[in-house]
């Protein structure tokens, strides 16, 4: 976890963090069959690597940001034969007609950890059991919610991070990363639901400490860390297009 700590940067962005076109050194990679598009773009540069992995441990499922996934229990032959096996309501949503304003649902589910984390639009964290879709446990934030840099409440969800040898009973050794409204990044044991005390302060780190640009247009940290080894990649969301 200290390393973590040791290594956050940050870098000012308008809506949302770029997507990082960056590999983990450390992880496996297969090739999957290239589709060619109708222009002279050869065989080799359409070969885009993926993961050769089962965990979706970012937004995007890999830092290329492919969105792909190299499993194969779903796929044309059975994707409408499809049925729901369970369901889960966080009930953190508001219509905007009382005093909490709307809400947008904007959160990618991760798999980590024989987890399933995600990240509500008021600022809860909550680990599944992808199986049943049994609650393992909730962290809530306790979050102000309002709108402040955005029309709605909203949260793009977690991000996710362990140890290259995790030790058993050793706290935040995984991690689990959230952002809210007013650039608060928490950080809770994956395992646990517990804050990491040593992360930032009792697990909190003010990233409008770093708000060089207007004092008046608050900073919020909704799009997930990109967890890079063991550096957190944070953007911002501003308000600077807003004229006073």
């Amino acid at each position: 976890m200290d390393k973590v700590k040791k290594h956050l940067f940050t870098a000012p962005v308008i809506c949302m963090l770029a997507g990082i076109s960056t590999a983990h050194a450390d992880t496996a990679y297969i090739v999957p069959t290239p589709l060619l598009a109708p222009s002279s773009i050869s065989a080799e540069d359409a070969r885009i690597p993926v993961p050769n992995g089962k965990e979706w441990d970012s937004f995007h499922g890999q830092l290329s940001s492919q969105k792909y996934s190299p499993l194969n229990q779903i796929n044309k032959d059975n994707v409408g034969k499809l049925t729901k096996v369970w369901q889960y309501f966080t009930g953190d949503m508001s219509d905007g007609t009382g005093k909490t304003p709307a809400t947008v649902w904007s959160a990618t589910p991760i798999f980590a950890n024989d987890t399933l984390y995600v990240g509500t639009p008021f600022y809860r964290i909550i680990a599944l059991e992808p199986e049943t879709g049994k609650e393992k446990w909730s962290y809530d934030t306790k979050s102000p919610l309002e709108a402040l840099t955005q029309p709605a409440l909203k949260s793009r969800g977690v991000a996710y991070w362990q140890e290259k040898n995790p030790q058993p009973g050793v706290a935040c050794q995984k991690v689990v990363y959230l952002g809210n409204m007013t650039a608060q990044l928490f950080a809770v044991d994956a395992d646990t639901g517990k804050p990491c005390e040593n992360f930032g302060k009792n697990g909190v780190v003010d990233i409008n400490q770093w708000n060089k640009l207007n004092a008046k247009w608050p900073l919020s940290v909704l799009q997930p860390p990109t967890v890079i080894g063991d550096k957190l990649i944070v953007g911002w969301a501003g308000k600077d297009w807003e004229y006073e």
